[in-house]
């Protein structure tokens, strides 16, 4: 295999790699994961916010039992030195009458309050158990798209080493001077350097070539370049 032929199965090989490298930068599949990712984080923190509140209004709830707690035990006093003899005087039993009818009153708004925070704490806990649910059923979602993530990236590691190896066996098969004007080429063209001519028109800029220059891309082993865009061109005998 001559030497041109060899540099443009090296393109080949370098051009697929970087291919290779822009599927797993840009890869749909990478996308879909990391998108499903921040949906398992933000399901994550809301499971915490819920369960954050949820305490709140359990810890709020208590402490409106407590204080019921002391008024009934309060209004029991009261009920016993009332109508137990204790207190005889006129003037005291008109005070603790106000102060347990009060009493009363403070209860039965603080029992009408418990109802309604054991109300929310029931839909709190709903609205907990359908999230877990809902994050379970993401996080399952999640570790799918991860699954085929890793199939993908398997698959493209595998190609990658393989033509690794190519590239490697071709490098050393092309003379060094020649590998240095491939790289600059290379990069100048943008993985194009080297431009295959098929019916007497540059694979590159799509310009016909001169008489002279498809004269000279017989010889494989000559340097021809393009009058047109400075592509090195070459041109394999199979094609005629």
């Amino acid at each position: 295999m001559k030497q041109l032929e060899l540099l443009w199965h090296l393109q080949e090989v370098d051009r697929r790699l970087t291919e290779l490298e822009k599927m797993q930068e840009e890869s749909p599949v990478l996308s879909e994961a990391n998108r499903w990712e921040q949906q398992v984080e933000g399901g994550r923190k809301n499971k915490e916010e819920i369960q954050k509140n949820l305490e709140e209004k359990r810890k709020e709830m208590r402490k409106k039992e407590m204080q019921l707690q002391k008024l009934a035990e309060e209004s029991s006093s009261l009920r016993k030195k009332m109508y137990g003899g204790e207190v005889s005087s006129t003037r005291e039993l008109e005070q603790m009458e106000k102060r347990l009818k009060k009493i009363e009153q403070e209860k039965e708004e603080l029992e009408g309050k418990i109802i309604e925070e054991m109300e929310e704490i029931e839909t709190a806990e709903e609205e907990k158990s359908q999230q877990e649910n809902q994050l379970q059923e993401e996080i399952k979602t999640l570790e799918e798209k991860k699954q085929l993530w890793h199939n993908e990236f398997q698959r493209i590691k595998e190609e990658k080493e393989n033509l690794l190896q190519q590239r490697n066996e071709l490098e050393g098969k092309i003379e060094n001077q020649l590998l240095e004007k491939y790289r600059v080429f290379f990069e100048r063209y943008q993985g194009k350097g080297l431009a295959r001519v098929t019916s007497d028109i540059c694979g590159g800029c799509r310009m016909f070539v001169s008489a002279a220059i498809k004269g000279r891309l017989y010889n494989l082993n000559s340097i021809v370049y393009c009058e047109n865009c400075g592509r090195i061109l070459v041109k394999f005998p199979e094609q005629d």
